[in-house]
C-alpha cells in the first residue's frame, strides 16, 4: 500500500505539472497573438490526440504489465520535454 500512495502522489504531481504547462503554453499563445479563437482552436484540437490514442492504449495498458508501461510512458514524457527544451534554447 505505500508504494501505491507514492505512486498515486507522483502521478497527481505530474498531472499538476502538464495542467501547468497547458496553462502557460495557452497564456502565451493568447499574448503573442491576441486572438481567443486560436487559443480556443489549440485547446480544442490538443485533446483530439488523447481521445485518439486512448482508444489504442487501454487495450495495449489491459495487455502489458502496468508498472512497465508506466515508467515507459514518464520516460518517454522526460525526453520529449528535455528534447523541447534543448530545441527552444538554442
Amino acid at each position: 500500500m505505500k508504494n501505491f500512495y507514492k505512486i498515486l502522489w507522483i502521478q497527481g504531481l505530474i498531472d499538476f505539472a502538464i495542467s501547468a504547462y497547458f496553462i502557460f503554453v495557452s497564456w502565451q499563445l493568447y499574448h503573442d497573438t491576441e486572438n481567443a479563437l486560436y487559443v480556443g482552436l489549440f485547446v480544442g484540437l490538443g485533446f483530439l490526440p488523447s481521445f485518439l490514442s486512448n482508444l489504442y492504449f487501454g487495450v495495449l495498458v489491459d495487455q502489458y504489465n502496468k508498472k512497465r508501461l508506466l515508467l515507459i510512458a514518464l520516460i518517454t514524457m522526460g525526453m520529449t520535454l528535455l528534447i523541447a527544451f534543448i530545441t527552444v534554447n538554442k
